[in-house]
């Protein structure tokens, strides 16, 4: 069997593991809770991307009386935000002492600005965190 190596070494590359593995805040990567931290932040990115774009579709939706594809938009929208706490739930119970201790992001300073954005998509005016999200806060 002759295996195609440009195919090989394409989906890595289409990936761009190292760029996305590099922490968020600059460094160098630590441990392995470092790293989990570091595909946390980034998953967490992109799912608040694409739940920007379903809300967009929901809008949408409503907008030209699509009742049904303003469903989908929704249970795709609530999908998201199952799979961002799941992503919360597993970097929670990191310890301070797993990550590389130079001053980076860690549970405690979660930055609920894709939180804030969506928010804002869904109607809520005011500037302030609720008081539930205080808890993460940057300290």
């Amino acid at each position: 069997m002759i295996v195609d190596q440009s195919q090989e070494t394409a989906y890595p590359s289409y990936l761009a593991l190292d760029e996305i593995l590099t922490p968020p805040l600059g460094g160098r990567p630590g441990g392995s809770g470092e790293t989990l931290l570091t595909v946390a932040l980034r998953a967490q990115g992109l799912w608040f991307e694409q739940l920007l774009r379903e809300l967009d579709a929901l809008q949408r939706g409503l907008d030209r009386g699509d009742g049904p594809g303003a469903l989908r938009a929704v249970d795709r929208s609530l999908r998201i935000l199952r799979a961002l706490v799941a992503q919360l739930e597993v970097v929670e119970p990191l310890a301070a002492w797993e990550l590389d201790g130079g001053g980076t992001a860690g549970p405690g300073s979660f930055d609920p600005a894709g939180f804030r954005e969506a928010e804002a998509v869904l109607g809520r005016r005011d500037r302030r965190p609720p008081p539930e999200m205080s808890k993460f806060a940057h300290r």
